[in-house]
């Protein structure tokens, strides 16, 4: 039974997806047009959701799920720390594509600040956590390859990356045609390392 509600806001979430990236203002988008994407009734979907609000925030986490899973396993199979540094900008790549989508979805979610609360809450737990391990495995990394020195802290190898990855970000949202920018960040993460 559990596995088929999964199954089934699975394919709710996916329609939603979908939707979003054929639909530049959230705001339009109806819950009949979600029930029609994900191929079920308007009342099924009342089965699995109470509201709009709510379809929209659990959407947008599962999205995030998923991109974060991709990195995970991404970073896993790269071997290389500089490879694992491309990965890691790629992400924040993506990261900048969401951001419009997760300002639209907090909007939506505005009048439901039950809803929003909750969504806040779970993306800043379940995720920061995980950054910070993945960013550890990336300097461990650099450090057996010889790339890195071992750091006297690890915290503050993980702040140097995850600075990095927050200029470069911030950087791209200002400049997004930009070339050589991947390149910059990370001769600034090595000498911020070595």
């Amino acid at each position: 039974m559990q596995n088929r509600r999964a199954q089934r806001e699975e394919q709710i979430y996916e329609g939603l997806l979908r939707l979003w990236t054929q639909n530049s203002d959230l705001h339009t988008i109806t819950v009949q047009q979600i029930a029609d994407a994900a191929g079920i009734g308007k009342g099924t979907l009342y089965e699995y959701f109470s509201s709009r609000e709510e379809i929209f925030a659990k959407a947008f986490l599962y999205r995030l799920e998923n991109e974060f899973s991709h990195l995970e396993e991404s970073l896993r199979k790269t071997q290389s720390f500089e490879e694992r540094l491309k990965v890691l900008l790629r992400a924040a790549d993506r990261v900048l594509e969401m951001q419009n989508v997760g300002a639209q979805v907090l909007a939506v979610c505005s009048g439901e600040t039950n809803e929003l609360e909750q969504f806040c809450t779970r993306m800043n737990r379940s995720y920061a956590q995980r950054v910070e391990e993945l960013l550890a495995l990336t300097v461990q990394q650099g450090v057996e390859e010889g790339v890195l020195r071992k750091p006297e802290s690890m915290r503050y190898a993980v702040l140097a990356i995850f600075s990095g990855l927050t200029g470069y970000i911030s950087y791209r949202r200002a400049h997004p045609s930009e070339e050589g920018v991947e390149q910059d960040t990370i001769q600034i993460l090595l000498r911020s390392l070595r």
